[in-house]
């Protein structure tokens, strides 16, 4: 079985952040019901989540800025966005009561366990959006 959970998130007002957090397991599959949100990825090497040092996270994405990724997805132009495991993740609304699909290769109990969460200023100012 290739997901195991399928489940919403609304947020009700605009510029409310999700994230960041990663999983050594967990896969996560992204699209948009309603709204429109910006999503973050910050791919991280597979030992930093046994340490988890805010630090040590701050200067590798300052020797490695092509870590970090964005997207924009919403409900007017269709997409889906894939994390795999090790990739911090979070998103941001960019409308009001924005509604995010996810499935997950996980139960709630198993993702839970794998659930490692970071500081989502790590990736800097990131979250803002900027205009054309």
């Amino acid at each position: 079985d290739l997901f195991h959970r399928c489940y919403l998130v609304e947020d009700y007002g605009k510029d409310v952040i999700r994230g960041l957090h990663y999983h050594k397991l967990e896969m996560k599959i992204f699209t948009i019901a309603s709204g429109a949100a910006k999503f973050i990825t910050l791919k991280l090497p597979e030992d930093f989540a046994d340490r988890n040092n805010t630090r040590e996270i701050e200067n590798y994405i300052k020797e490695n800025p092509e870590c970090v990724q964005s997207w924009v997805l919403s409900s007017r132009h269709h997409g889906v966005l894939i994390i795999p495991p090790y990739y911090a993740n979070g998103w941001v609304s960019l409308e009001d009561h924005t509604v995010l699909t996810s499935l997950s290769n996980l139960r709630f109990e198993a993702a839970m366990d794998d659930d490692i969460r970071i500081d989502p200023y790590v990736v800097g100012d990131e979250w803002s959006v900027k205009g054309r």
